[in-house]
Formats: structure tokens, C-alpha cells, sequence
């Protein structure tokens, strides 16, 4: 039997079907490695790189193996096709990503702004602490919407404005964490995931033992909280540590705090979490 020679357009063919998995693939492993050298983000390790990387790379792998197999099983004239419907593939999937994965969305999103209610200082801090001329210094904000879900994760720090510069300054620093349910979010792993950051919390994590979690349920939300207070001598003055976390299967919230402080003040973690849970009602009970 007479051995099919290989025209030259089959082979131009093959090569442009190669170039474009090899660039898809480039990209890939060049985006992956932007985002795992990225700043320490949940969204980035729960959202953004199962949604930009892990399934492009599927779809790239798929298109790779069906044209390896094409080479000794079927025509040669089919590698470039397969490689042009991958390609069709991973254009149309990542417009539909883009379109439909968007930060300006959130603006919208009433989940949002329910969101920076239940954070406000004013929300979670008592009066006395209200009472401190606090100004917003540095803050990291990431907020990202999933098929119309919100994704939202911020980072940010309170300093006192005071006149008064010869003593410690009040510092608060916050980091807010919130959820709703996506079918491309493993619930599971982002709670645990939370639950774990309790016990490396903010300069807090030597101090923080399994019996400082206090866990319970109310209004059909489970939620897990730390309160740790410590008076550090050298210095004269107070570091708090306040953690909540409150999920169940419609949302997840974490509000994160550490403190510090000249003076020292009362705190009710239970009376804070039902009022935080009257905040946040509309994203916890649909």
C-alpha cells in the first residue's frame, strides 16, 4: 500500500494548529504563574484561577490529546480543524468569562452593599471606639461577580488623626471576605479555608487556641467567632483580636479585625453578630 504523502497545505495547516495551542498554553502557564505571584488574595486562589486558568487548560489539554490521537488514528486533515474548534472554544469561553466575571458589576450588586454595611466601624466596633477620630489610610479592595454572584474581598487599615503624635496612634486593621453561592466556588473548601485563617490571624496567630472559637447558629446562619484581648506592658496599651465568620448555604462572610489601642473597652461578640445578622439577612435568607 502506497504511503499518503503529506501536501504542503496539511502541513501549514498543522503548523498554524500548533502555534495555536502553543500560544493558548503560553498564555495559561504565564497567567497562572501572574496570579499565583500575585498578592495573597482568596478570590484569586477560589475565583479567579479556577475560572481563568484550570478551565482553559482543560479545554487546551482536550484539544492537544484529540489531535495526537488524529495523527496515528484518523486523517491528518482533521488536526487543523480540531484545533480551530478549540481555538473558537477558548476565544468564545474566555468572552463569555469576561462578560459575564466583572469588578464594575459588584458596583450594582445589593449584596455589596450589604456587605460594607455590616463592616462599617460603626457596625462592629462599640461607641467608645466610634468616639476616635479614625481616617481610612490603606485599603485593598477586589470585588468580582460570578455569573451575577458576588466575590468580594477587602483589606484595609484605620488610623487615628490625632494632633497628639508623641503617644501610640489607635490602629484598626480590617480584612472583609464575602461569598454567594456559585456553582464554580467549592463552599467547603472556602469555609474551611476561613476557619483555618482563625488560627493565623492578623499578629494574632500564637495567641489563638482551639477554645477561643466560640461556634453557634442563629437565625438559620452558623457562625464561628474569636474575641481575644491582650494588654502588651512594654508598650502601654491594648491589642484586640476579633474575628467572625458567618456562613450557610446562600453566603459566606468573614469580618476580620485587629485593634490596638490606648485605652481599654467592653465588647459583646454575641450582641455584635445578631446585629450583623440583621444587616446581612437579605444575602443569608433568600
Amino acid at each position: 500500500m502506497k504511503k499518503q504523502r503529506i501536501s504542503d497545505d496539511v502541513l501549514n495547516e498543522v503548523i498554524k494548529s500548533i502555534f495555536f495551542i502553543s500560544v493558548f498554553t503560553i498564555l495559561l502557564v504565564i497567567g497562572f504563574f501572574m496570579l499565583k505571584g500575585s498578592s495573597v488574595s482568596i478570590i484569586t486562589e477560589l475565583v479567579h484561577i479556577p475560572v481563568f486558568i484550570y478551565i482553559p487548560f482543560i479545554i487546551s489539554i482536550l484539544a492537544g490529546i484529540s489531535m495526537l490521537i488524529c495523527k496515528f488514528k484518523c486523517k491528518l486533515e482533521l488536526i487543523p480543524k480540531i484545533a480551530f474548534i478549540a481555538f473558537v472554544i477558548l476565544v468564545t469561553y474566555y468572552w463569555i468569562a469576561l462578560s459575564s466575571t466583572s469588578a464594575v458589576a459588584v458596583r450594582r450588586s445589593k449584596a455589596l452593599n450589604v456587605v460594607e454595611e455590616a463592616a462599617k466601624l460603626e457596625n462592629v466596633f462599640p461607641p467608645q471606639i466610634n468616639k476616635v477620630n479614625f481616617i481610612k489610610k490603606d485599603s485593598v479592595e477586589r470585588p468580582f461577580t460570578v455569573f451575577g454572584k458576588l466575590s468580594y474581598e477587602e483589606n484595609f487599615e484605620y488610623e487615628e488623626k490625632a494632633e497628639d503624635t508623641s503617644k501610640i496612634l489607635n490602629l484598626i486593621h480590617q480584612e472583609v471576605v464575602c461569598f454567594e453561592n456559585t456553582p464554580l466556588l467549592n463552599e467547603d473548601r472556602l469555609i474551611n479555608f476561613l476557619k483555618a485563617n482563625f488560627k493565623s490571624n492578623m499578629y494574632f496567630g500564637s495567641y489563638i487556641e482551639n477554645e477561643d472559637i466560640i461556634s453557634g447558629e442563629i437565625n438559620n446562619i452558623k457562625y464561628q467567632y474569636v474575641f481575644k484581648r491582650i494588654y502588651e506592658e512594654s508598650v502601654f496599651n491594648y491589642d484586640y483580636c476579633y474575628s467572625l465568620l458567618m456562613y450557610n448555604e446562600n453566603a459566606v462572610l468573614a469580618i476580620s479585625n485587629y485593634y490596638l489601642l490606648n485605652d481599654d473597652f467592653e465588647f459583646d461578640p454575641l450582641a455584635n453578630i445578631r446585629q450583623v445578622a440583621d444587616i446581612t439577612k437579605d444575602i443569608f435568607i433568600k
